[in-house]
């Protein structure tokens, strides 16, 4: 149903996706009069990047989503270059560098404000079966083995992000059948889908981001399998996809299952800092339902007249009630207060409170009170994950520490196996943060 959506509201107007079809061996090379990127195109800072590294000797190009924004004429939010060179060598040609990363060792290259990326062609899969660290849902925890520019290629994860734009030659290098995908509009996944999800899930969250002008998703259904990977939006997932909008509009289902999610993840996208709002779409239709009957335009329509998550949630909630028993406006004002003590912006909360109000038949300041004490109540009763860390340092904080001052070596490998959730709680958190991040 979802897969239908997306061709239904996506397609028109664009070219035929050709059928579906193995990646492309590659590599094939593309003259810059063919597709029109030429080296002014690029900024300066990456361009210097990839110009000092061949200078030295090194093969270097500007990779991934820019070579693909810059073909589709959009501008592009950062630059990333692949290279031959190992991480210290890249390091040790760019004074003002340093070598990031645990799972994936890269170098980043700075310049004022502006920092490029800097990675090193990674090996096969198969070559690198030996060498990964992966936990047991198949996510990679460490993937350090380097390899050649076709390697690194089916190494990514969609066939329109594994472009590679030389800017001394302005060619486009080709592996995997890129070009193709992007003049049908069409986003394909390199590999196994639900493999290549699992190893970094990050991925999911970049299919959001490039199905925005793509028709099509293919290769064993991209979207299903983000699905099957888990459909429960996350704060984590919250937090990375702020990155890319401020803005969301949630559209599920109008049956019950449906509005319960569109009610859950609204709170928890306003929490992460998003503006939300909330399509309902008329006569109880699903969106995939809707889209058939009435077409791409009436459906865009609907999303452009969505209401406030707030209004949502005000209306759901008073639907659900009889608000002229007091028993049963009680229970209204009991799940409101909780909605009002979760918002951020204290104007937004004022705003609801008398809307609150009106629907409530009471009056505004007595709301006003209410949510002000259940907003306090809710700040000296966090959750265990959200209080404060602990005001003494364990003796096993003071080892580590220890061992940082005095045996780096035998510290990075400690380093290496912690998580974030580890650090929790310790008063050096901060601290063993930032010498997990560069161990």
């Amino acid at each position: 149903m979802i897969r239908k959506l997306f061709d239904k509201v996506f397609s028109r107007g664009r070219k035929a996706a050709p059928d579906r079809h193995p990646v492309v061996p590659g590599p094939s090379t593309i003259p810059v009069a063919q597709h029109g990127v030429t080296r002014d195109r690029i900024s300066n800072n990456a361009r210097r990047v990839t110009d000092t590294l061949q200078s030295h000797g090194y093969k270097a190009y500007v990779v991934g989503g820019a070579v693909r924004d810059i073909m589709l004429d959009r501008t592009p939010k950062d630059y990333d270059v692949a290279t031959d060179a190992t991480p210290e060598q890249v390091n040790a040609v760019f004074r003002r560098s340093r070598i990031i990363g645990r799972r994936f060792r890269l170098v980043h290259v700075m310049f004022g404000m502006d920092t490029i990326e800097v990675s090193t062609f990674r090996a096969s899969q198969v070559s690198a079966d030996h060498h990964q660290h992966k936990d047991e849902h198949g996510r990679l925890l460490r993937d350090n083995v380097f390899g050649d520019q076709a390697e690194d290629a089916v190494r990514r994860d969609f066939t329109v992000n594994a472009l590679y734009y030389d800017p001394s030659t302005e060619e486009v290098i080709d592996y995997c059948g890129g070009v193709r995908d992007l003049e049908h509009r069409t986003l394909r996944m390199i590999g196994d889908p639900v493999e290549r999800y699992r190893e970094d899930p990050v991925r999911m969250l970049r299919l959001s981001w490039c199905l925005q002008g793509f028709a099509q998703v293919y290769q064993a259904g991209g979207l299903p399998v983000v699905a099957t990977c888990g459909t429960a939006l996350t704060t984590q997932q919250a937090q990375m996809l702020r990155r890319f909008t401020p803005k969301v509009i949630i559209n599920f289902d109008p049956d019950n299952a449906g509005q319960n999610a569109a009610e859950r993840s609204s709170e928890l996208l306003v929490e992460a800092g998003f503006n939300v709002n909330v399509a309902r779409l008329p006569g109880g239709e699903d969106p995939d339902t809707f889209v058939q009957k009435h077409g791409r335009d009436a459906y865009l329509a609907e999303l452009k007249n969505s209401q406030p998550y707030l209004e949502f949630l005000l209306e759901r909630g008073a639907a659900a009630h009889n608000l002229t028993r007091d028993d049963s406006r009680r229970e209204f004002l009991t799940q409101m207060l909780g909605v009002a003590a979760r918002i951020p912006d204290p104007a937004t909360r004022d705003q609801f409170a008398d809307r609150l109000a009106h629907k409530a038949r009471v009056t505004e300041e007595v709301i006003r009170t209410m949510i002000r004490k259940a907003a306090a109540e809710r700040k000296t009763s966090l959750p265990e994950r959200l209080t404060p860390a602990a005001t003494h340092v364990t003796d096993t904080e003071r080892g580590l520490l220890w061992a940082i001052l005095h045996t780096p070596e035998v510290a990075a490998t400690a380093l290496q196996s912690l998580e974030v959730e580890d650090l929790e709680g310790l008063a050096a958190q901060g601290l063993l943060q930032k010498a997990v991040e560069l161990a």
